[in-house]
């Protein structure tokens, strides 16, 4: 049995996939370990990858992200052929040291059934910049303090590695907006092992570089943590999980209700209004520059203010989807890819 292979979904992704799948060879993946599912694409995807001797599979016609790695991993065998199954997005490059943090995770963690990395945002525009933010500020701070408690809620999508033998036993549902975070709570409902969070292990991916386009990448995550919260009945069965969940659902739907009433806030309490923003504004400032300095990411500390901006927008998102997906129970949007760049 060999020790790990990657799967790479992908569709019309023939502007990203080639910088994606050199960073996995360089990170010390052969070739003949790499699996690209080329998902119904209208451009040159599949060429793209094949240039590069990987191993190809396409559809003929677009199946979806999810039904997509179940058919590589059915077609290829690839539970019974390897230990280690890491899943890698198309627009994410991953560290040249990627592989070699997850192994040693692995080692030093032998109850894991997942290893996760962290993301950061490959820098373009103020957009990104604000994304960048996110990752940094969500991974210091949330996502350690569920590693050390061991309920990570979501492993990364772009940056996901499974023990085989524990991938095979889990529903690749093609109704999730987010696939990562329905696998990764399977693997906390079904009791298959722990999931541990690996800073060291660094992926870059790309992400929307417009307003518009970072709203949309944020209201699909949203409307899919609420499908994912709804199937696997969260905050409701009392297990740590649970009570994570509640506590980070209670606070993004404060923070939704608070922005939300921000205009009338300032009409009838300006001053109050005023330092509130202000205090809020210093200690995220602060977070921006700590951030910029320890990643030299000089973009995270040049666009800070216009990141109000982006947290305004997704708090209302958060609040927005809330009422769509819980209250009234619409159907799921569409899945939405960021066009490249």
């Amino acid at each position: 049995m060999n020790e790990l292979c990657v799967v790479i979904p992908a569709k019309n992704e023939g502007r990203v996939i080639a910088k994606s799948i050199l960073s996995v060879l360089g990170a010390g993946c052969a070739p003949e370990d790499v699996y690209v599912i080329d998902d119904g694409s209208t451009d040159d995807t599949a060429g793209s990858a094949q240039q590069l001797g990987v191993r190809v599979l396409s559809n003929n016609a677009s199946i979806g992200k999810a039904p997509s790695i179940r058919k590589a991993i059915e077609l290829f065998e690839l539970c019974s052929r390897y230990e280690y199954i890491s899943v890698v997005d198309a627009d994410t490059q991953v560290d040249q040291n990627y592989f070699k943090s997850l192994a040693a995770s692995f080692k030093a963690n032998p109850n894991a059934a997942l290893v996760c990395g962290r993301v950061e945002s490959l820098p373009c525009n103020w957009a990104t910049a604000g994304r960048a933010f996110d990752y940094l500020f969500g991974q210091s701070v949330h996502k350690n303090g569920q590693n050390k408690m061991k309920v990570v809620l979501v492993a990364p999508g772009c940056a996901s590695t499974w023990k085989a033998d524990v991938l095979v036993r889990l529903e690749c549902d093609p109704t999730m907006l987010t696939e990562d975070m329905d696998m990764t709570v399977q693997i906390h409902r079904q009791r298959l092992g722990e999931i541990v969070y690996e800073s060291k292990a660094i992926v870059y991916t790309q992400d929307p570089n417009t307003l518009r386009g970072y709203v949309r990448q944020s209201y699909r995550w949203y409307f899919g943590l609420w499908q994912v919260l709804r199937k696997h009945s969260l905050p409701f069965r009392f297990k740590r999980l649970d009570f994570e969940v509640a506590l980070l659902v209670l606070e993004g739907l404060i923070f939704s209700a608070a922005f939300a009433a921000s205009p009338i806030i300032i009409l009838l309490a300006p001053k109050t209004a005023l330092s509130i923003a202000v205090a809020d504004q210093l200690m995220m400032a602060i977070f921006a520059l700590y951030f910029a300095f320890k990643t030299r990411r000089k973009d995270i500390a040049l666009y800070f203010p216009a990141f109000a901006v982006l947290r305004y927008a997704t708090s209302l998102v958060f609040g927005w989807t809330f009422i769509k997906a819980v209250i009234f129970r619409v159907p799921r949007p569409d899945w939405f890819t960021p066009a490249r760049y």
